[in-house]
């Protein structure tokens, strides 16, 4: 089984740490086989997921097994647990979308601890073929590309998938021949999810019908990948002439309605999850870019738009987006409805303390300091505030309130909370979302803004309350 991974990826990784995304199953395991010819123990740091979807047995099997490989090729190893179906029932996306989700979440957030810049994935050519066949009967047009070898995340991070060109009945092979042990997912075995139906159904059925499918199905993906990457250079003007505000993305209608029908739609679909990440920037897409759920009927509806002179629509997208075109421009928006309106309130006279906001997903974690550095410094998910000695302290979190104000940092005069945020462009659905924290009934920050004047730490201060914010996944903001 030749994979000549330093030929492919030892240019981009070099001597730096990396990550292994290890789940026991055999995809990772040959994976690390095929790593360890090429890479020292130093560089490989296995991350093994516990999804707490199987039985406390299960899960075990395959933690022992990831605690066995790390000591057979002496590599560090690191463990987390994820709440996978709290984060379903919570969000109302499927446990597999959900599981993603966190991985990838959680796995951005440790590579920035770690020091680390790429992460390798096991997934081989039947998880390809899987995928693009999903794609096309949900009638998703970029996903018949299938997955990418090599593919860009946010902050900095790459994902590496080493196994595209190989079966799962070649990885299945490698581990015989080599005796090497490992662990089956017991989910992967029912049928009542639709990536199972298509493994165990489907494509049994097209491998009697044409033997040599897979090869065909990579052939298929490498083509239409080489035609996507054409098409996105050739909709960058389009996409170049995009308007953004902080409460909707517009474009001119002549713009796209002049262009070629093909390109036309290709375009729409690329201005789709720029608008939605321009709309909602905390949502979970800000570390990779899940599936839509933007069908051909959508796109096809919003080029019926393009068609028609004067206003037109609205059409509601999902995702909680709302297209329509006024005064001849395309406008995509948030259907205002569908978000929600938080109001909350938690307050705390003890330290160390801490503030689970479960509405917004947030843990606060709150101490008083007594010593700390002298070049400490707030930033957009931790504050340090200066307190009054004299006083009892009593901390409030809560939601924005009509008429709240405080002193913006370095500033002599008060502003109202709401006019301070406009003028800092925050969306309108998002100023109504973001926690306000009062010391002694006074605004002393703004999650993710300035702390208050009068709470600037000093010389002559003598204690500091220290706030920190993270995800409840432990991924600070």
């Amino acid at each position: 089984m030749a994979l000549h991974l330093a030929s492919l990826f030892e240019e981009r990784i070099g001597q730096q740490p990396f990550f292994l995304a290890f789940s026991s199953g055999p995809d990772s395991v040959c994976l690390l086989q095929q790593l360890m010819r090429v890479y020292s123990a130093e560089q490989v740091i296995l991350v093994h997921f516990n999804h707490q979807l199987q039985s406390k047995s299960e899960q075990q099997r395959a933690l022992s097994l990831a605690k066995f490989y790390s000591d057979h090729y002496a590599l560090r190893l690191i463990t987390r647990r994820l709440p996978v179906q709290v984060y379903a029932n919570r969000k109302g996306v499927s446990v597999e979308l959900a599981a993603r989700h966190l991985r990838y979440r959680l796995l951005s957030h440790l590579a920035r601890l770690n020091g680390v810049s790429a992460v390798f994935l096991g997934h081989h050519l039947d998880d390809a073929c899987e995928t693009m066949i999903m794609n096309l009967i949900r009638g998703s047009g970029s996903g018949m590309k299938g997955l990418l070898s090599q593919r860009e995340m946010a902050h900095g991070l790459t994902l590496f998938r080493p196994l595209l060109s190989c079966s799962k009945a070649d990885i299945l092979a490698e581990l015989d021949r080599l005796d090497m042990g490992y662990w089956q997912d017991p989910s992967n075995l029912v049928t009542d999810v639709t990536r199972n139906q298509i493994r165990h159904q489907v494509m049994p059925r097209l491998a009697e019908i044409q033997p040599s499918y897979l090869s065909a199905m990579q052939r298929f993906m490498g083509t239409y990948a080489k035609m996507s990457m054409y098409m996105d250079q050739q909709s960058q003007v389009l996409l170049d002439c995009i308007q953004y505000d902080p409460d909707f993305v517009a474009i001119d209608s002549s713009l796209l309605s002049q262009e070629p029908e093909a390109l036309r739609g290709h375009a729409i679909c690329l201005i789709l999850p720029l608008a939605l990440s321009h709309l909602f920037p905390h949502q979970d897409k800000r570390f990779i870019r899940e599936p839509l759920n933007f069908s051909f009927q959508h796109i096809s509806q919003i080029e019926k738009f393009l068609c028609h002179e004067g206003d037109f629509g609205p059409l509601d997208l999902p995702h909680q987006i709302r297209v329509s075109q006024k005064k001849g421009r395309l406008i995509i928006q948030r259907r205002e409805s569908l978000v929600p309106s938080l109001t909350f309130s938690y307050s705390r006279s003890t330290f160390p303390s801490c503030i689970q906001l479960d509405e917004l997903g947030l843990i606060c974690e709150l101490s008083v300091l007594t010593e700390w550095p002298q070049d400490l410094l707030s930033t957009e998910s931790q504050a340090f505030l200066a307190l009054d000695c004299s006083a009892p302290l009593m901390l409030e979190c809560r939601s924005w309130q009509p008429g709240d104000r405080f002193i913006p940092f370095g500033m002599t005069g008060s502003k109202k909370v709401s006019r301070y945020l406009m003028d800092r462009q925050v969306a309108g659905h998002e100023r109504r979302r973001i926690p306000l924290f009062f010391v002694n009934n006074d605004l002393a920050w703004i999650l993710g803004q300035q702390i208050s004047e009068p709470f600037r730490v000093k010389a002559t201060t003598r204690w500091v309350l220290r706030i920190q914010v993270q995800n409840q996944i432990g991924d600070c903001l």
